[in-house]
């Protein structure tokens, strides 16, 4: 039985482009139902996000795409698949989502230019953004009463805000490798520049010690990340991300924390903005 990777995630996450670099290091055959959405969406003369606000009161499009990834579980072959749901139906597979800067997603969704998703401006597309990643949350969770953001679905969740495709690929491979080995592995990483940074000073010297680690290629406490809507604040071992920012590591690791410090006169900014405070 061959293997099979899923990949989900946020719109604009580089999905479909990060696949193609999979299938060809992989050699594996690639399914995507992002794919079959489109082109459903183009023959009934609408784009693809108001094909998911039709799609939330029309199950019967989702229940015929989703009931074929089912089959997938006993494909013989390598598979690559690209979709919100395959996680959830395909047996043995290994859960992959990828997360990206909703900002960061609307420029590159107004720069593809895709004929099935037109904007006029990255502030519409940001817009679109939003309202389809709401859509889609509401839909799935009517559908099969699972939460697609939940992060104890995937064994993977990687950043693509700050890193190339090559590095993301690469990081998936390094991940799949992990997984192969223990499946109950469960592995996270941002870029370091993608949170917002609390604006009190982090320990110099602790950034340094933890600089000098990673040039050795000694492992550093992972940061602490509180997601809350659509933002990452980083809310422990600042200095970690610092370490990995200043040796310009494109992923950190780190482990989510229960919520923000109860200091109310604490600020987040963002790491360019840090030294500035």
């Amino acid at each position: 039985m061959g293997f099979k990777m899923t990949l989900a995630g946020d719109q604009g996450s580089g999905k479909s482009t990060v696949a193609a670099i999979l299938l060809d290091i992989t050699k594996a055959t690639y399914y995507s139902t992002g794919s079959l959405y489109r082109a459903v969406a183009a023959k009934m003369g609408m784009d693809i996000a108001d094909f998911n606000l039709y799609a939330e009161t029309h199950p019967e499009t989702d229940f015929e795409i989703d009931n074929a990834l089912v089959t997938l579980s006993e494909d013989e072959r390598d598979l690559v698949i690209d979709s919100r749901m395959a996680w959830h139906f395909v047996r043995g597979n290994f859960p992959v989502f990828l997360f990206c800067d909703m900002h960061e997603a609307a420029s590159r969704i107004f720069h593809a230019g895709r004929a099935t998703e037109p904007v006029a401006s990255v502030e519409e597309a940001l817009e679109r953004v939003r309202v389809r990643r709401e859509s889609e949350i509401r839909r799935y969770y009517d559908l099969y009463k699972v939460n697609i953001k939940d992060p104890q679905n995937y064994a993977l969740l990687l950043d693509t805000t700050h890193a190339t495709p090559e590095q993301v690929a690469e990081k998936i491979m390094y991940a799949f490798s992990r997984w192969q080995a223990d499946p109950a592995v469960v592995l996270r990483f941002i870029c370091p520049t993608t949170p917002l940074y609390p604006d009190d000073e982090a320990d110099g010297e602790e950034v340094q010690r933890r600089v000098t680690m990673l040039e050795r290629g000694e492992e550093i406490p992972p940061a602490h990340i509180f997601y809350q809507d659509g933002l990452y604040y980083l809310t422990g071992n600042v200095e970690s991300a610092l370490a990995y920012a200043l040796c310009d590591i494109p992923h950190m690791p780190f482990v989510f924390s229960d919520g923000l410090p109860s200091d109310e006169n604490l600020k987040y900014v963002k790491m360019e903005n840090l030294f500035s405070c």
